[in-house]
């Protein structure tokens, strides 16, 4: 019995990691304190079904009040720089802001929210074959 009762949270702790391991959209850490919001996501490499290139990325500028610095960066070695677009959208679904950039090994870019009114947003980014890669939420304050 008391093996049984060992291997029940053992399970579902295996569970949990394969869930996560598993899921390619984005390990964020969203925390309303710090000046960043932070995690890393994975793309396919184009032509390989196994393999796949690691980015971490940075929202910084909290609060997001005018602009995002956002800044990606590949984790292991690439061979030609990473074709990415992103969509920032509100809560409704509506595509309010988009930018495209080749990341190479570290890349960065400034996104203007200033027209954006308060609210919670999130940034979609998106892979070279239109595929959803990472979910970024972040919101404007009131200031």
């Amino acid at each position: 019995m008391k093996k049984i009762l060992f291997m029940i949270p053992l399970l579902s702790a295996c569970l949990f990691v394969h869930a996560q391991s598993t899921s390619s959209i984005s390990n964020a850490s969203y925390d309303h304190s710090t000046t960043s919001t932070s995690g890393w996501f994975e793309v396919a490499i184009p032509g390989s079904s196994a393999s796949h290139y690691t980015l971490s990325y940075e929202l910084a500028g909290k609060p997001f009040k005018n602009q995002i610095n956002i800044g990606l960066a590949v984790t292991n070695p690439i061979s030609s720089n990473i074709p990415l677009t992103g969509k920032i959208v509100n809560a409704s679904g509506s595509i309010l802001k988009t930018w495209s950039g080749s990341v190479g090994r570290n890349y960065s870019s400034v996104i203007d929210i200033s027209t954006l009114l308060v609210g919670v947003y999130h940034l979609d980014i998106y892979d070279n074959a239109n595929n959803k890669v990472c979910t970024i939420s972040f919101d404007k304050p009131n200031m």
